[in-house]
Formats: structure tokens, C-alpha cells, sequence
């Protein structure tokens, strides 16, 4: 009895090892499949989400490529019609330019037909100042500098003898042919000079 009964014993302890051992595998085997599963389900979510991103930025490749193209269309066009507005706005600049200097001719022209009229009525000031503002600031000095100068004329013949003073008139409002009856005037009153002496 003593040897079967340590027999058994034996056998007990032996047959408790292996379970232990297989208990402890598989204790293993379950820790590793459930970290498996984990994995498992985090790739399948990080997958799912990858491919949903992935369909999104083909999306927004599609729709920022259909934008580049629009934009493309829109600069061919607007640099078309930029090239457009430039050669028309040369061209109107052009056609201006002329009917200004037509206009500028044709001022000047009737300008200078009043100014005669008024010439042969006998008023040269008039005829003068209507001369002067018919043409630019550069054709208007001369007008100025006569007017100037006849101012200077008559401020001089303020102070002079009668004689001088009809000289200094028929210098300011007439021509030459009015200069000259003036010359001979003083011409004559010189004998008269010559009397009193």
C-alpha cells in the first residue's frame, strides 16, 4: 500500500506540473491574443481613418485642381483683354492728341480772326488780349510783356512834357505809322525851343 500510494503521488505531482504548464501557456496565449486584438482593432481604426482622409484630400486635390484650372482660364483672359485696353487706350490717347491739336489750330485760327477784327475796328489792346488767351501759357508771356511794357510807357510819360505825352500815347495804342506823326510833332516843337531861347 505504502508503494502504490507513493506511486500515485508521484504521478499527482507530475500531472499537476504539466497542468501548471499548460495552464501558464495558455494564460500566455490569451495575454497574446488579447494585445493582438488591440492591435488588430487600432490599425483597423487608424486604417479606416487613413483611407476617410485619404478620399478627403483626393477631394480637395480634385476641387483645388479644378480651381487652378478656372484661375488659369481667368488670367489668359484678363491678360487678353489687358492688351486689349492698352492698344485702345493708345489708339484714344492718339485720336485725342490730334483733335487737341486741331482744336488748339482752330482756336488760334479764330483767335486770330477777332484779334484782326478788332485790329482794323481800333482797339489794339483787345485785339492784343484776345491774341494772348487763345494760346498757352507759353504763347501768352509775349502778350504780357507788351502789356507790361506799355504800363511802363504810360507811368514814364506821367512825368513828361505834353509833346512826350502824346509821343507815349501813340507809342501804346497805336502801331508804327502812329509813332511817327508823334516824332515829327517834337520835330516842330523844337523851333518853338529855339524862340523862347
Amino acid at each position: 500500500m505504502t508503494l502504490d500510494t507513493e506511486q500515485l503521488k508521484q504521478k499527482v505531482e507530475k500531472r499537476q506540473a504539466k497542468a501548471e504548464r499548460a495552464t501558464a501557456a495558455m494564460q500566455a496565449v490569451q495575454d497574446w491574443a488579447a494585445d493582438a486584438t488591440k492591435t488588430d482593432d487600432r490599425a483597423k481604426e487608424s486604417y479606416r481613418k487613413l483611407k476617410d482622409s485619404l478620399k478627403e484630400q483626393r477631394r480637395a486635390v480634385k476641387r483645388l485642381t479644378s480651381e487652378v484650372a478656372e484661375a488659369r482660364d481667368t488670367a489668359k483672359s484678363a491678360k487678353q483683354d489687358r492688351r486689349k485696353a492698352t492698344r485702345e487706350l493708345a489708339s484714344q490717347q492718339q485720336t485725342a492728341t490730334k483733335q487737341l491739336a486741331k482744336l488748339a489750330k482752330e482756336q488760334a485760327a479764330a483767335a486770330a480772326e477777332d484779334a484782326s477784327d478788332q485790329l482794323q475796328a481800333g482797339r489794339p489792346t483787345r485785339a492784343l488780349r484776345t491774341a494772348g488767351t487763345a494760346g498757352s501759357t507759353s504763347k501768352r508771356a509775349p502778350a504780357k510783356k507788351a502789356s507790361s511794357a506799355s504800363r511802363r510807357t504810360t507811368k514814364t510819360s506821367a512825368g513828361a512834357t505834353p509833346s512826350a505825352r502824346k509821343s507815349a500815347t501813340s507809342t501804346s495804342t497805336g502801331g508804327t505809322s502812329k509813332r511817327t506823326p508823334a516824332k515829327r510833332t517834337a520835330a516842330k516843337s523844337s523851333p518853338a525851343k529855339k524862340t523862347s531861347t
